[in-house]
C-alpha cells in the first residue's frame, strides 16, 4: 500500500499584464492577459500535482494555460492547458518540473469578464510503500 503526503498551496493571483481587477472579479483587456501565482507556503509547488479554482460572472469560457518557469524563462514548451469551462470548479491533476521558478496563469486568449476564486494546488507526492500493498 502507498501513502502519499500532501501539501496545499494557496495561491493569489497578481496581474501582470492585460488585466485589471474589478469588484471581486476580472477584466481582461487584451488578447494576452496574465497572473504571476504566489504560493501561500513561501516556495512554489513540484511534481505531481492536483490544481482546484472556481470561476464565476465569464463573459465567456475560460481557456487557461498555465506557464512554468523552470530557470529558462516562460515557454510553450512549460505550458499546461487547464480544462475549458463555462463557470463553477474545476479540478486537475499534472505534474510539474522538479524546479518551479515561476508560474503564470492565462486565464483566456481574448477580452472578456470573469471571476476567479480559491485557486489552490496541493503536492501529492509518493512517500514510500507499506507491507501488504
Amino acid at each position: 500500500r502507498r501513502f502519499f503526503k500532501r501539501r496545499t498551496h494557496r495561491m493569489s493571483l497578481e496581474p501582470v499584464n492585460q488585466l485589471v481587477a474589478e469588484d471581486g472579479a476580472y477584466r481582461s483587456l487584451g488578447e494576452d492577459p496574465q497572473f504571476d501565482l504566489r504560493s501561500s507556503l513561501g516556495r512554489l509547488p513540484t511534481g505531481w500535482v492536483e490544481i482546484t479554482y472556481e470561476v464565476g460572472h465569464a463573459s465567456q469560457p475560460l481557456d487557461a494555460s498555465l506557464y512554468v518557469d523552470s530557470g529558462t524563462g516562460y515557454s510553450e514548451r512549460e505550458r499546461f492547458n487547464l480544462p475549458f469551462t463555462f463557470g463553477g470548479p474545476v479540478r486537475w491533476i499534472l505534474r510539474l518540473p522538479g524546479r518551479v521558478r515561476s508560474l503564470r496563469l492565462a486565464p483566456l486568449p481574448s477580452a472578456g469578464h470573469f471571476a476567479m476564486r480559491n485557486l489552490r494546488i496541493r503536492e501529492i507526492q509518493s512517500i514510500g510503500n507499506t507491507a501488504g500493498g
